[in-house]
């Protein structure tokens, strides 16, 4: 979700005005800080910001549960462990 906001909001709209610029003025003007600095430019890169943190959020909570489903794992394996040594030892 904060990725396609990202591409469909501000993104695009950097690259299609860059790409405008570097085929008017060259390549040299679409990456410069004349170009880049210019108030609508660094708007459309704010506007870049909500789609990259909820992305970002999305990230860490990919994380999150991956460590938990592997936490949750270990602790089965090691109960699962525990149970078959104890009976181990009971049928002897």
């Amino acid at each position: 979700m904060g990725f396609a906001h990202g591409q469909s909001t501000a993104n695009s709209c950097v690259m299609l005005m860059q790409t405008w610029a570097s085929v008017e003025h060259g390549y040299w003007y679409a990456r410069s800080s004349d170009f880049l600095g210019t108030p609508l430019m660094q708007n459309l890169r704010w506007l870049c910001v909500p789609g990259d943190t909820l992305f970002a959020l999305g990230a860490v909570a990919l994380v999150i549960f991956v460590a938990t489903i592997r936490a949750s794992r270990r602790q089965t394996d090691v109960m699962e462990t525990a149970t078959a040594r104890t009976s181990k030892l009971s049928s002897r």
